[in-house]
């Protein structure tokens, strides 16, 4: 790894294995893609419930892009109680969903709620600014 800790094995095993919510393997994220770019582009991982992990952009390209081959309605990495629409749908479903909330996410529809949003993260900086530190995920987003 970059520091020098892990080897080609360790990386293998551990890619194996990874898990996009292990903390372990997010310490490593950088190292596991290389790797995997490097010796296995789209190496099967029991973690979160087992997944392919496709590490090179030609190749993230060619899913995105082929819907039919690479649906989006076979599941999600991680196992999850409910459908997560549009996420989890192909066109054409998919297209008509992104067309009626395309215009909820526009530039214009969310600057009402700046003012909103600068209030409410000056509150949470707030908390914690005096330590001159903070877990990010927890105490702001």
């Amino acid at each position: 790894m970059t520091d020098g800790v892990r080897g080609d094995a360790q990386l293998a095993e551990l890619l194996a294995r990874w898990d996009i919510y292990d903390p372990e393997s997010e310490a490593h994220r950088i190292d596991l893609l290389r790797y995997a770019r490097q010796h296995s582009p789209v190496p099967w991982t029991d973690g979160a419930g087992g997944f392919f992990l496709v590490t090179r952009y030609e190749d993230v390209q060619r899913v995105v892009l082929d819907w039919e081959t690479f649906s989006s309605t076979e599941g999600l990495p991680t196992p999850m109680p409910l459908r997560i629409c549009p996420i989890d749908a192909d066109p054409p479903l998919q297209t008509a969903l992104r067309n009626i909330l395309n215009p909820l996410f526009s530039r214009g529809h969310l600057m009402r709620y700046v003012p909103q949003m600068e209030k409410l993260a000056a509150e949470l900086v707030d908390k914690w600014a005096d330590s001159g530190e903070c877990e990010l995920i927890a105490d702001f987003a």
